[in-house]
């Protein structure tokens, strides 16, 4: 009776330590080795990846308001270029600055009477400077952005006066004065590479000085 009831405790033990050296040879694996709960659980959703790359560039040429509805002579339209840099997070978080610079006019007044002739041509010369915070999401050949922007815009005015005649006695001589305001919006793209570093892009921007792009448009680079 003991020898039996010694027999049915090591049978298991064989079996089992058998069992191990098979499965330790074999490529699949023991099923006590790999729970239910842990080879049936599902795979951790990941968030866009952006290729590795660190460091987005856009430099292009857009429109602005006052151009759509004013009778200016475009000397430069809407020029910008930014660079935005990915941050290590988890979520794409980026920093970076952007310039724009652009150039109206000449806008003309004049008027005229017996003794004299008058004109005035004034030209607006517009640069502005920011830092910039947003994220950005790409995948193979495409890319979309959203970006805050937050810096100082300066419009300088140059004006020239003309004539015949002795109008400097009938005409007051008056330079509009150049000023600077604050430089705050948010742009919107989206960008589409024709090879691995290099595309193009196209955005939208909202900004409280509306000389700056409403649309825009050019060249993407990112590393």
């Amino acid at each position: 009776m003991n020898k039996k009831f010694g027999l049915m405790l090591l049978a298991p033990a064989l079996w089992f330590f058998t069992a191990q050296i098979m499965f330790a040879q074999s490529d699949w694996d023991a099923p006590w080795t790999a729970p239910w709960y842990e080879s049936n659980k599902p795979s951790p959703i990941k968030a866009p990846q952006t290729d590795n790359s660190k460091v987005f560039i856009n430099a292009g040429v857009g429109f602005g308001i006052q151009e759509w509805f004013s009778l200016f002579e475009k000397l430069i339209p809407p020029l910008s270029v930014s660079a935005d840099f990915k941050l290590s997070l988890k979520f794409p978080f980026t920093l970076g600055a952007m310039a724009v610079f652009s150039k109206q006019g000449p806008q003309s007044e004049a008027n005229s009477y017996e003794e004299y002739t008058y004109e005035k041509k004034t030209t607006y010369s517009n640069m502005g400077f920011a830092g910039r915070i947003g994220t950005v999401w790409s995948r193979k050949n495409w890319g979309f952005y959203i970006v805050f922007a937050l810096g100082y815009f300066i419009q300088n005015v140059e004006t020239k006066h003309s004539g015949t005649g002795d109008y400097e006695h009938y005409v007051a001589l008056e330079d509009e004065p150049s000023n600077s305001i604050i430089f705050i919006g948010a742009s919107t793209g989206i960008q589409w590479f024709f090879i691995k570093n290099i595309g193009f892009y196209v955005e939208a921007n909202l900004f409280l000085h509306t000389i700056h792009q409403v649309v825009g448009a050019g060249l993407s680079l990112r590393f």
